[in-house]
């Protein structure tokens, strides 16, 4: 689970594209419920940030949706989390160059 939220989202590959997508859509939903990986680094890393988290995946979508996909915002249940932190959380170390030791089309 890897949300490259240091890495210009245009510069991403569609498989790291749509798979942060996929985890994104996966966190939310362990956001509201309280269930899943509550103690891995990305859900420790957003949980008392929020609205930077969906600030993200906002700009995720827009990406996806230049690219011609078909990408939705995040369901609704996410809204009801009563977050005003818009600063994003410290990232995790040196995401540029663990995206550029991937064998994948990323342009990075």
């Amino acid at each position: 689970m890897r949300i490259w939220d240091q890495v210009d989202f245009s510069k991403l590959c569609k498989s790291h594209l749509t798979g942060m997508h996929r985890e994104m859509l996966s966190m939310a939903k362990c956001f509201v419920y309280g269930t899943g990986y509550q103690n891995h680094p990305e859900m420790v890393r957003f949980r008392n940030n929020i609205s930077a988290f969906i600030k993200t995946h906002v700009y995720l979508v827009k990406e996806a949706n230049k690219r011609g996909y078909n990408f939705k915002n995040l369901p609704a249940y996410i809204y009801t989390i009563q977050d005003f932190n818009f600063n994003m959380p410290n990232p995790w170390d040196d995401q540029l160059n663990k995206l550029k030791s991937k064998n994948c089309n990323c342009q990075i």
